[in-house]
């Protein structure tokens, strides 16, 4: 039987870290526990821990107090109701301008909207917990009500449920959104997971991008309405060498739904799936991890949506849709 349980993170008077014993984790595991992952609901259920056969797969280098309350992300945060950076401090949606304020709109450098609005909510429930002989899954819900900035930033009523299923070969991953307002509104969701590079180097570690196309940026790293041809930017892009590459790329056309980070010791495959038609990889030449980010539209879809440049989903009034995609971990010859 695969293993479900729900697990105060520290127990009272004995936490490392001041306020982690407020924290919980969400443990999943298979029977023999060769493949384990852990969920904290408090922190925008973010899953912090991905291990196969002992080694931890993702770069989560904080504890979980620190991480709360800091600026840092890393594990596989979910990035909702946008992904990535919005060109100004408000989203326009058929014919209204949406006003981000408050210390709930996480910004970039340049002090854009990034990431969404509940990258560290402390609104996630845990809704459902089970375990059986081929699986374990946990289903979390968002508690809209218990959140004043998601509310305010993004006045729509919506119901969001995120789950987590660990199979022997890896994690699935899904989205659910249930539009219960009386007017539409789009969105545009993204997951980036932080993967780490092991005890290797980056000279010794591979990547493949199966896309035809990517958007060229501008200085503040928005799509400038250019694209490259990736054969001819990166003519080795389905099979070619980390190293010392800088990675912050919007990556679309993609030939096979899939982005792979490749270790001597194994592959970690992003099965991105029809849902997630963009993806993104972000590697600074001097960290040593690779994030592989399913998206459902570049950056900065709200406004390339009003603009008429690109399809962003839009929930009608009582509609739901899902966005699905699996991490699958695929033993190699040195592991």
């Amino acid at each position: 039987m695969f293993i479900a349980e729900h697990r105060k993170l520290r127990q009272p008077g004995t936490a490392v870290a001041p306020g982690e014993e407020e924290l919980t984790s969400v443990y999943l595991a298979g029977p023999d526990e060769s493949i384990e992952a852990e969920i904290c609901p408090e922190i925008g259920c973010t899953c912090f821990s991905l291990r196969f056969r002992g080694q931890e797969l993702l770069h989560f280098p904080f504890n979980l107090n620190h991480y709360r309350v800091s600026g840092d992300l890393a594990g596989i945060p979910l990035l909702y109701p946008w992904a990535n950076r919005l060109e100004a401090n408000y989203f326009p949606y058929r014919g209204r301008e949406y006003t981000l304020e408050g210390d709930s709109v996480y910004r970039d450098g340049n002090g854009l909207p990034i990431h969404g609005l509940i990258l560290k909510s402390s609104s996630w429930i845990l809704k459902d917990l089970n375990a059986s002989r081929g699986f374990a899954r946990a289903l979390f819900e968002f508690g809209l009500e218990n959140d004043a900035g998601m509310r305010a930033n993004f006045p729509f009523n919506q119901g969001l449920f995120l789950s987590f299923e660990l199979g022997e070969d890896g994690l699935h991953i899904m989205l659910e959104i249930e539009n219960r307002d009386r007017s539409s509104f789009p969105v545009s969701p993204g997951f980036h997971p932080y993967f780490s590079l092991g005890r290797y180097s980056r000279n010794e570690i591979r990547l493949s991008i199966p896309a035809k196309r990517s958007l060229s940026l501008n200085d503040l790293y928005l799509p400038d309405g250019e694209s490259i041809d990736v054969a001819s930017r990166w003519p080795d892009h389905r099979d070619m060498a980390l190293g010392d590459r800088k990675f912050d790329t919007i990556f679309c056309d993609l030939e096979r739904p899939e982005l792979r980070l490749i270790r001597p010791d194994l592959t970690i495959d992003v099965q991105l799936g029809s849902d997630f038609p963009v993806g993104i990889v972000y590697s600074p030449p001097d960290q040593d991890f690779v994030c592989l980010e399913p998206m459902t539209a570049p950056t900065n879809a709200f406004f390339l949506l009003d603009r008429g440049q690109w399809e962003v989903p839009v929930l009608e009034p009582g509609a739901r849709k899902s966005f699905e995609h699996k991490i699958e971990i695929i033993p190699g010859n040195d592991g």
